[in-house]
């Protein structure tokens, strides 16, 4: 994380000289989640045509690699009493993912960007028991992890347009198709 930000300070002075841009992206296939991911992208992009262009971008996004196999009716609380039997441990929300990515156009003038991402996915796993009084389910306490990620990108600019389109693969999140529109 720390390179892909030094990497991230070379890009400033073309993104101070660049427009805004909002981007969406979809995917799940491949990525050690295996599951459906969506992501929200916000950054800067130059559009130069007498030089090289770039991007740099923040990405926020959500897998939904949920237990799907969890008890149905579980109390979002800790149970009151001490007298439970352990379940097991669920993933009950879905994943949080942050990072970045940054882009340079290797073919000046060419409207394709190579991009590079990294960042980190956030998991709450939720120790699931149920109380042997009443057969009810509870959540006794909740452990965070977190799984850094990297991956490699293709970003196309067509000329004279405000949108472009990107596809990207990384190691959690597997393969994401998108969109990027200036704003």
């Amino acid at each position: 994380m720390r390179t892909l930000l030094l990497v991230a300070l070379l890009f400033l002075p073309v993104s101070a000289q660049a427009g805004p841009f909002l981007g969406l992206g979809l995917g799940g296939v491949g990525g050690t989640a295996e599951a459906f991911h969506f992501s929200s992208t916000f950054g800067f992009a130059s559009r130069n045509p007498r030089s090289i262009d770039g991007l740099i971008a923040g990405d926020v996004g959500l897998i939904f690699n949920n237990d799907s196999n969890t008890p149905d009716d579980i109390l979002d609380y800790e149970i009151p009493h001490w007298d439970f039997d352990t379940v097991d441990t669920f993933q009950l929300r879905p994943e949080l993912s942050i990072g970045m990515k940054i882009g340079i156009e290797p073919v000046p003038t060419s409207g394709l960007l190579i991009t590079i991402c990294g960042g980190t996915s956030i998991t709450q796993r939720t120790e699931v028991v149920q109380s042997r009084a009443t057969g009810w389910f509870y959540e006794n306490g909740t452990t965070e992890t977190s799984q850094a990620y990297y991956g490699l990108g293709l970003v196309y600019q067509p000329d004279n347009t405000n949108w472009a389109l990107f596809a990207q693969f990384d190691r959690r999140r597997g393969a994401e198709l998108g969109y990027h529109m200036e704003l």
